[in-house]
């Protein structure tokens, strides 16, 4: 009779703790339930709490837009502009819309960041091997009516080409020619050649065949 009583006395606490356990089980499922999948910070196996903003994406993952040739051609002067200014200590004259912009202490044109700077920013999204090779419009004109002035046939089997296309085999072995020497004073195209259309002008570096810009009237 003693041990039986015993045995009633032993049970009852062990039933209040089972209890509690089980009651606690099923708290954390639901806690866990309840959850909300935008709460990325939160791990509840962990108990890892939500970081309090929101996961961003890596810079690599965004799409940014390549700036066309004129864009970026424009914003190269505009930072070589900007450049003279800064080391010549200038304050005055248009040189940019960006003369007076807001930037770090100690930051030259070149390494404003882009969130500050319009021209920073563009040519940051240029590909290196689109870079404009920072020819003047009135260059530009020169070179293509030398060209076009040259009596080497335009080529009729290529396809549209732009900066950074790789030339044809065929094409840079047939019809791949020196630029003229009357534009031999730019020195910005010293070394390449060029592939040319009824409309185009194609400057391409001759040791891999790509094309570095596309000159229109």
């Amino acid at each position: 009779m003693k041990i039986k009583r015993a045995i009633i006395v032993l049970a009852g606490p062990l039933m209040v703790c089972a209890s509690i356990v089980l009651l606690g089980g099923a708290l954390q499922q639901g806690q866990n339930a309840d959850v909300s999948t935008s709460d990325t910070g939160f791990v509840p196996s962990t108990g890892q709490i939500n970081l309090g903003f929101d996961a961003k994406l890596p810079s690599s993952a965004l799409a940014r837009e390549i700036p066309s040739g004129a864009d970026a051609r424009a914003a190269l002067f505009a930072s070589e502009r900007l450049t003279y200014a800064f080391d010549h200590n200038e304050t005055t004259g248009a040189v940019s819309s960006e003369a007076g912009v807001i930037a770090p202490i100690g930051a030259s044109p070149q390494t404003i960041p882009a969130k500050f700077s319009n021209t920073n920013d563009t040519l940051d999204r240029v590909p290196i091997m689109a870079w404009p090779l920072g020819l003047s419009d009135q260059q530009r004109q020169r070179m293509y009516l030398a060209v076009m002035a040259d009596k080497n046939a335009p080529a009729a089997d290529i396809d549209d080409l732009g900066r950074t296309s790789e030339l044809p085999t065929q094409v840079a072995l047939n019809e791949l020619d020196v630029l003229p020497s009357s534009i031999g004073d730019i020195t910005q195209v010293r070394g390449l050649k060029y592939v040319k259309t009824m409309d185009k002008v194609y400057l391409v570096i001759p040791a891999n065949r790509i094309v570095v810009d596309a000159i229109v009237r």
